[in-house]
């Protein structure tokens, strides 16, 4: 009676472990098909955040201050610094200039670098950081232009079109500019004597004329402004973004970091 009583309780015994077991491979299977469906949707959540996160900036093409190519120039690393700061990841696109001014006004959800402060521009965005304070002359390979009459009774200078500078001289009443689209081309014309004077920033004619290989000195001549360059946006750009990049930007300027990255490029 016994044996039989103690061979009932180890078949019963095996019929719980052998359901557990049963319970336990059903919940392993589960778990296969139920976590790659949970990774896949937490990183999707993790993307979408930081996609939400990414600004685009539409930067113009002018080195030392911004290049698509390496080392990019200052304003260009400042920028993507200072959105870093404020939590941001900075696409940086180079675009034509004016379709990139275009879209800032149109969609108000990108940047524009270096974006130069004037009149005309003033009410149109909103200027968040100032970067660099630029100092606009005339160029030449034979003598230096002595003054602002002095380059208007030229036959033609060179300026890039769709630029602040552009604009600052036909205010100033300029009718002889020759507006392209790059300034490589401008000086190339120059070295060519196909110009008589280019307009252009100081920092940006040394480096091009410098790149190019040209063989004539480049004669730095009268002083047509100075201006500010920013980082702008549209005016339908967040709020609340727009402060945290002026607070990342106050930060990133007055700690020395700006002048740092500057100096690094001289």
């Amino acid at each position: 009676m016994m044996r039989r009583n103690m061979a009932r309780f180890r078949a019963a015994d095996r019929h719980r472990l052998a359901l557990i077991k049963f319970r336990l491979r059903q919940l392993f299977l589960s778990a296969l098909v139920t976590l790659p469906a949970v990774a896949v949707f937490n990183a999707a959540i993790i993307e979408t955040a930081r996609a939400d996160e990414k600004i685009v900036v539409y930067a113009l093409e002018a080195p030392p201050l911004a290049s698509a190519r390496e080392p990019h120039g200052f304003i260009h690393k400042a920028t993507v610094a200072i959105l870093e700061r404020a939590g941001f990841e900075a696409d940086v696109q180079y675009i034509a200039w004016l379709r990139a001014q275009e879209r800032v006004r149109e969609t108000g959800d990108a940047l524009l670098i270096p974006f130069g402060r004037i009149e005309g521009r003033e009410d149109n965005y909103q200027w968040l950081v100032p970067l660099y304070d630029l100092k606009r002359a005339f160029v030449s390979v034979a003598e230096p232009v002595p003054s602002l009459e002095a380059a208007k009774a030229l036959d033609t200078v060179g300026v890039e079109r769709g630029t602040a500078r552009q604009r600052m001289l036909e205010d100033m009443g300029f009718e002889n500019l020759d507006a392209v689209f790059d300034e490589e081309s401008n000086a190339r014309k120059l070295a060519a004597g196909r110009l008589d004077a280019w307009a252009i920033s100081v920092p940006e004619a040394l480096l091009l004329w410098q790149e190019g290989g040209y063989q004539q000195p480049l004669q730095i001549g009268a002083v047509f402004g100075r201006q500010p360059l920013y980082i702008a946006a549209g005016m339908g750009f967040p709020e609340d973004k727009a402060e945290r990049i002026r607070k990342a930007g106050e930060v990133f300027l007055t700690d020395g970091s700006m002048q740092r990255l500057i100096e690094s490029y001289r």
